[in-house]
């Protein structure tokens, strides 16, 4: 059997990708957008918003459960933080 004999199956995985094993472009972008989230996180030891979603990467953040929020006052305020120190560093 030559390696490289079955052009159609070369052509689907060129076509469509090896999707089991890779994450979505969607769920890559969702990371990325953590990342530099928590990029600023580390440099400002918190996030505060009124909308979890004015910042691109927070709801992700938030719901991945690397951040925890706890409401600052009755106008929707919110402070993004670590759950701990040990999670910061």
């Amino acid at each position: 059997m030559e390696l490289f004999g079955n052009h159609a199956l070369f052509h689907h995985i060129l076509e469509y990708g090896a999707r089991r094993s890779l994450p979505s472009k969607e769920a890559l972008r969702s990371l990325l957008n953590c990342a530099e989230l928590l990029r600023q996180a580390v440099q400002n030891l918190s996030i505060v918003a009124y909308d979890i979603n004015d910042i691109r990467g927070l709801k992700d953040a938030y719901q991945k459960g690397f951040l925890q929020c706890e409401l600052l006052d009755e106008g929707g305020k919110a402070l993004y933080y670590f759950p701990s120190r040990l999670h910061h560093r």
